[in-house]
Formats: structure tokens, C-alpha cells, sequence
């Protein structure tokens, strides 16, 4: 519930691409969950992180159990299956 608020309140800022969040499948992965999110450039991204709106949803009691660590990555490979050639 606390992660489908945010994630709308994300997808409406100016700049967003797209978010998957992903469950770990082992029970001892060092995440239980990570979200990965593509915007249009840095800037699109840092700026829904400085509003009031931003805070109130992350200070909600809930969040205490998925502790965050925002990064920025940028993709440097990328593999698709193999298109066959006619």
C-alpha cells in the first residue's frame, strides 16, 4: 500500500519513464525489495525528492520496516534475446 502511494505520486512528476519493483526470491538476500526506476535525466529524477509531499510519504511509520537507499545508476549493458535473421 505505502509502496503503490509513492510509486503514484512518482509516475505523475515530469520526467518519469517507468518503475519495476522486483521481490527477492531467496529468503536471505540482503534486499527484500528493490525498485528500479527510469527517468528522462538526473534532474528529473532528484526533483520530486525535494518536495514536502515526498517527505510526508516517506516518514510514514510503515516505511521503518523497508529501509531506502536511493541511487542513481546508469546502464552500460543491456542484452535482449537474439532476434532471428530471415
Amino acid at each position: 500500500e505505502l509502496w503503490t502511494e509513492t510509486s503514484e505520486y512518482f509516475r505523475a512528476q515530469p520526467g518519469f519513464v517507468s518503475l519495476k519493483l522486483h521481490r527477492a526470491a531467496s529468503v536471505d538476500a540482503e534486499h527484500r525489495y528493490v525498485n528500479v526506476a527510469v527517468w528522462d535525466s538526473a534532474a528529473h529524477y532528484a526533483a520530486p525528492h525535494q518536495t514536502d509531499e515526498f517527505r510526508r510519504l516517506v516518514s510514514q511509520d510503515g516505511w521503518q520496516e523497508f529501509p531506502s537507499s536511493p541511487t542513481l545508476y546508469e546502464v552500460v549493458l543491456e542484452h535482449s534475446p537474439a532476434v532471428p535473421v530471415s
